[in-house]
């Protein structure tokens, strides 16, 4: 799961930059006047212009809301407390001295 739900971050995260960096256009359908005698309107021509808004595509609410997983809160390993309070008492152990040190003299 975890590397599904990196390269769902992942291709979230190009979806974002690519309409940001206006990458990505969206189709716009753009009617005509004609100035034929049958009438006034022709056929719909289409279009492609940049996204450059949240408004103007789904795609951008898809990327953030469905595509991108939620944020998980990490959670240690069921041992760690034990692991780290092993680690801390050999980090701080000190031998005590047995006797007396040597004199010279």
């Amino acid at each position: 799961m975890r590397l599904f739900n990196r390269i769902d971050a992942r291709v979230s995260e190009i979806i974002e930059k690519g309409i940001a960096e206006r990458l990505y256009l969206l189709r716009v359908k753009v009617p005509r006047l004609s100035n034929d005698a049958t009438g006034m309107i022709r056929r719909v021509r289409q279009r492609y212009v940049p996204i450059t808004s949240q408004i103007q595509t789904d795609l951008l609410r898809l990327a953030r809301d469905e595509l991108r997983p939620a944020p998980s809160q990490p959670t240690p390993p069921p041992r760690a407390a034990q692991s780290r309070r092993k680690l801390q008492e050999a980090i701080l152990h000190r031998p005590q001295p047995l006797g007396d040190p040597p004199r010279l003299g």
